[in-house]
């Protein structure tokens, strides 16, 4: 059954979240989900900012992912993760070290 790319995100971030609920619970966690002053305590301009590129990098894995070849798919995978580092380097000010560029390569 083909189903959409966004229904099975849906079903990824849905199983997500019950189990980081269950382990939550299982470590006597307290959970305040609907109170947004505790929930998004200590975000600041700079987390959303990551979290929108997060959302935008992991979709366009998930497409890529389900149209390419395995070939293009490592390719692409690659240059994931040097696309993050420059993004990181650029709005953070974090370094770009060779340890990075030799793992990338």
């Amino acid at each position: 059954i083909e189903q959409s790319i966004h229904i099975q995100n849906l079903y990824l971030y849905t199983f997500n979240f019950i189990t980081n609920l269950i382990a939550a619970v299982a470590t006597g966690e307290e959970i305040y989900i609907w109170r947004t002053s505790t929930f998004f305590k200590g975000y600041t301009i700079d987390t959303l900012v990551v979290i929108i590129i997060f959302v935008a990098v992991g979709l366009s894995t998930s497409l890529l992912l389900k149209y390419l070849s395995a070939i293009l798919k490592e390719f692409a995978s690659a240059l994931e993760m040097v696309t993050v580092a420059l993004i990181g380097h650029y709005l953070f000010g974090s370094a770009v070290e060779l340890r990075l560029e030799l793992f990338v390569s």
